[in-house]
């Protein structure tokens, strides 16, 4: 008690120290502070809404494609179901952000990805694998994803037609009056999945509101999901369904001057409703609602080349389900960040302190060093330390196909990472070496099929491997490619791992898009992946064929067109090919 005591003081000191330091209205240098933000020795890759625009991406699944270090194991298709996961870890140790603030789910991670958002919606996407963040709270011990939402102005409409009945219409409009922006959009899309048992359903409602004033901005988003599945075979081999609400709603406030003052609040709300036998639905049923209440208060400053930013913050989660029961935490957060930023190189330091109810307290580092040579070839080098509570679900859960766990332990990791970039025109090269060492990490196993997934700590383990990407760019053409490979030294398991050691040791990827005749271009999409100490692989490639006419796009879309099949999560097995017809218009 004496510890949480403790932390509600200095929470209170950190916030009354904006109010002291308000009226301090000097102004930063911006580059300064995007570079200190970002901190440039972080390995973090940037996917912006031109590349999807490029690439015609249809779903926010999709995206992760195109990234080296990162990997999707859908359940279903396109958005329907699916987990992320980067370098070699699990669903759970990687942290979803909407812009900057926490998303993930505190009952599952399989819930992380119902983002009341769709790919229209989306600026640009932030990747930091592996290095984490000391600003967000625990969580992410295999790095962050942070999705940056549109100040969008205009008209849009989609159109999406294809096989198994898929139909998708979406609209959007945005409006600028001075320095007030405002858009809304909704999105719907329905089909009648792979087969028997997959259906699914999904809307999405989303807006945003800005507003620029002097030294002040403010930035509103709101958005609503509402998705229905057939999930059959998705957690266990039953014909099981799935229903799920999801809202979130967040608010930012800044103000500039010598110390620059940041005050965020979110708001998610969860709903799930689940049957394990939709033709028994007394078997086993689940109804469960989680709430999270995010606040956090930071600041920058400056003293020459030196960067400094402190703050705090307060993570309220709670739970009511008709099988975890109720429960509830409070997580509280400080933190510190300081940089030295020199014309061509730079060190970053953070640290922060968390504390769970009257657990012992967390704590995260992360520390990195740049240096940018000639033409811009660029060396980092980092070391991180990220820790994560275990989930309701991993604690509590008790099903005729799963068993929790309440004696769980946080996890932890530890990230070494070094990268080179080299952006030799028209070439862009990129390569990464990163070791992982992870401890009490929470996983799902059991020691032959037939007995039921219990949630257990493993003993420490390491993850290591690297990266290698080249990106060519030009007016008729561009090309992304990328080969990664992930090893676990001395890998031997007496147990059958659902989600810890499920993930692709190698994985290739190569996009094209070639402007063929006039407005035309054709676009091609190819993975290959093989998943660890397993017989899958799968060569998943897409074409796709886009006329481009003024504020006309329409494009034809071959998804999986070998017909690969997959299970990368056991039990599983994702086929199928899919046609589909994609009319965009905006204005």
């Amino acid at each position: 008690m004496k510890s949480v005591k403790i932390f509600k003081i200095l929470f209170v000191i950190i916030f009354f120290q904006s109010i002291l330091n308000s009226e301090i209205v000097e102004k930063i240098e911006v580059s300064s502070k995007t570079l200190f933000e970002k901190m440039m020795s972080k390995n973090i890759i940037i996917i912006d809404k031109d590349l999807i625009k490029d690439y015609e991406i249809q779903t926010l699944s999709d995206v992760f494609r195109l990234i080296p270090g990162v990997n999707i194991s859908r359940r279903g298709v396109g958005d329907a179901s699916y987990d992320v996961s980067v370098r070699g870890s699990n669903f759970e140790q990687v942290q979803i952000l909407i812009n900057g603030l926490p998303f993930n789910n505190p009952q599952t991670g399989h819930f992380n990805t119902d983002l009341p958002i769709e790919i229209e919606n989306i600026e640009r996407i932030e990747i930091s694998r592996g290095s984490g963040s000391v600003s967000h709270g625990p969580g992410g011990p295999a790095g962050n994803i942070n999705i940056i939402l549109k100040e969008q102005k205009g008209v849009r409409f989609d159109l999406r037609i294809g096989e198994r009945s898929l139909t998708g219409i979406g609209i959007g409009v945005g409006e600028k009056s001075g320095n007030t922006n405002f858009n809304i959009s909704a999105d719907t899309i329905s089909s009648k999945g792979y087969y028997e048992g997959q259906e699914f359903n999904k809307s999405n409602i989303n807006s945003t509101l800005s507003h620029y004033s002097g030294r002040s901005s403010v930035f509103i988003n709101a958005g609503y999901l509402s998705k229905q599945f057939g999930a059959k075979d998705f957690y266990a081999p039953y014909p099981s369904k799935e229903k799920i609400e999801s809202g979130n709603f967040s608010f930012k406030y800044k103000r500039s001057g010598i110390i620059e003052h940041e005050f965020n609040f979110a708001a998610v709300l969860h709903n799930d409703k689940f049957i394990l036998d939709r033709y028994d639905i007394n078997f086993f049923r689940s109804d469960s609602r989680t709430n999270r209440k995010y606040f956090k208060y930071q600041n920058y400053f400056s003293s020459g080349s030196l960067l400094f930013s402190m703050g705090a913050d307060l993570d309220q989660v709670k739970i009511k389900s008709s099988v975890i029961g109720e429960h509830s935490r409070n997580v509280y957060g400080l933190f510190f960040k300081t940089g030295l930023i020199k014309n061509n190189w730079g060190i970053d330091l953070g640290i922060r302190w968390d504390i769970e109810n009257d657990q012992h307290p967390v704590y995260s580092l992360f520390t990195g060093i740049y240096r940018i040579f000639l033409n811009n070839i660029t060396f980092r080098s980092n070391f991180a330390i990220k820790s994560r509570y275990p989930t309701f679900t991993e604690l509590y859960y008790i099903s005729p196909a799963n068993n929790g766990n309440r004696n769980l332990k946080p996890e932890s990791s530890e990230n070494f990472n070094l990268s080179l970039d080299l952006p030799l025109k028209p070439f862009n090269f990129g390569i990464s070496v990163f070791v992982r060492n992870q401890y009490n990490m929470i996983d799902w196993i059991k020691l032959e099929n037939g007995n039921p997934w219990r949630a257990v700590n493993q003993e420490t383990n390491k993850v290591y491997g690297y990266e290698m990407s080249v990106i060519i760019s030009e007016k008729s053409y561009s090309i992304t490619g990328s080969f990664e490979r992930i090893i676990i030294p001395g890998y031997k398991n007496d147990f059958i791992s659902k989600y810890g050691y499920r993930f692709p040791d190698k994985k290739i990827a190569l996009n094209l898009r070639k402007r063929i005749f006039g407005k035309v271009d054709l676009v091609m999409k190819n993975t290959y992946k093989r998943i660890l100490e397993t017989r899958e692989t799968a060569h998943l490639t897409d074409l796709i064929l886009r006329w481009n006419h003024k504020a006309f796009k329409i494009s034809i879309i071959a998804e999986n067109i070998f017909n690969s099949a997959i299970e990368e999560i056991p039990g599983v097995r994702i086929p199928g090919t899919w046609v589909m017809l994609n009319i965009k218009y905006y204005k």
